[in-house]
């Protein structure tokens, strides 16, 4: 029987002898009060238990070995028994659990950085145009489909698709979770809202379920709202309207070497002042992600690309007060040229 074990060393020992991978026994630090993972031999995979405490039914504590394994025996007759150990949240709306062929495929997909990229672009998208829940649909399945080849013609795609989302989804909001020092009920509550998003999305139904704009939109607002935060993580951060709506998936764009290398050739350009190439190259980079422009997004990339130039502080403020004014006059003649973004 296991409850929440916080201890490393002691968690690894509890998990080997339960078989549980490292995604599972990280789970067991979360688990909530009155749960436990309870296994035995022969079992495929542990029971996740709720143990009811009624205020009501306490009694002395007990003096014998005999009295103690009674009152366990009395306890254990009224347990209530969740269900079955779910490897990611989302497994909760897996219409194929668990198929051993999907989750096999599913993984490498769910570790491919291009495809993680990719989900960050779906979720970035969604915020800024909330039909691109259904829209960028394609863009999942074409970039699922380049990673697992031909495996695609024979495969079951819409498990494949939702095992996928499933494993991106969790580490996208664990990891947005921590860089946001986010409550863990508060990554937990967006990361259900999220699939429950993704579900009409995603998966078939025999008659077609609507989405709600005003269920989105609520969603929207609070997912931004958690995000608000009154200074960045960069002294350079001052001018961002957004903070720090975009801080995740922004560290994950920039670690690209080839993003790093394309950004300095552009602002070491002998024939363009290096504020205009940079607001140029992240107004470009920012249309890729979201399809359109956002002058805070491309204001964050900026800043962060900068961060690693040989520049002090002050010319780093410097500079980007001219990205920044570059930026808003790019965004202004595209507004003025009929090219507003959507809302």
């Amino acid at each position: 029987v296991m409850h929440r074990i916080v201890a490393v060393d002691d968690r690894d020992s509890m998990g080997g002898a339960m078989n549980l991978d490292d995604i599972q026994k990280r789970h067991v630090t979360a688990l909530g009060q009155g749960r436990a993972l309870v296994y035995a031999e022969k079992m495929e995979q542990p029971f996740h238990l709720a143990i009811m405490f009624d205020k009501t039914k306490e009694v002395p504590p007990p003096e014998t070995p005999e009295e103690s394994d009674e009152v366990v025996r009395d306890a254990m007759r009224s347990l209530d028994i969740v269900g079955k150990f779910n490897r990611h949240l989302g497994c909760n709306f897996c219409l194929h659990r668990c198929d051993s062929a999907i989750l096999d495929t599913s993984i490498p997909v769910a570790d491919d950085l291009l495809f993680r990229q990719v989900y960050n672009r779906y979720v970035l998208s969604t915020l800024k145009d909330l039909t691109q829940l259904v829209h960028f649909r394609a863009q999942i399945i074409h970039e699922i489909q380049r990673v697992i080849g031909g495996r695609a013609r024979t495969g079951n795609i819409t498990g494949i698709t939702w095992c996928v989302l499933t494993q991106a989804t969790e580490r996208y909001f664990e990891r947005k979770g921590e860089e946001n020092f986010w409550f863990y009920d508060q990554v937990r509550e967006q990361h259900l809202r999220w699939l429950n998003l993704l579900r009409p999305a995603f998966q078939p139904t025999e008659v077609n379920r609507k989405l709600d704009i005003n269920v989105l939109r609520q969603w929207r607002d609070d997912f931004v709202e958690l995000h608000k935060r009154d200074q960045g993580p960069l002294p350079t951060c001052g001018p961002c309207t957004s903070k720090c709506l975009y801080r995740f998936e922004v560290s994950e764009v920039v670690r690209d070497p080839k993003i790093k290398f394309d950004f300095n050739s552009s602002i070491n350009r002998k024939d363009t002042p290096a504020s205009d190439s940079a607001a140029w190259f992240c107004r470009l980079l920012t249309e890729r992600l979201i399809g359109q422009g956002e002058v805070d997004l491309a204001y964050c990339l900026a800043a962060h690309l900068i961060k690693d130039q040989q520049l002090s502080t002050d010319a780093q403020l410097v500079l980007l007060h001219k990205v920044r004014t570059a930026l808003e006059n790019f965004q202004k003649e595209g507004e003025e040229g009929g090219d507003s973004p959507q809302q």
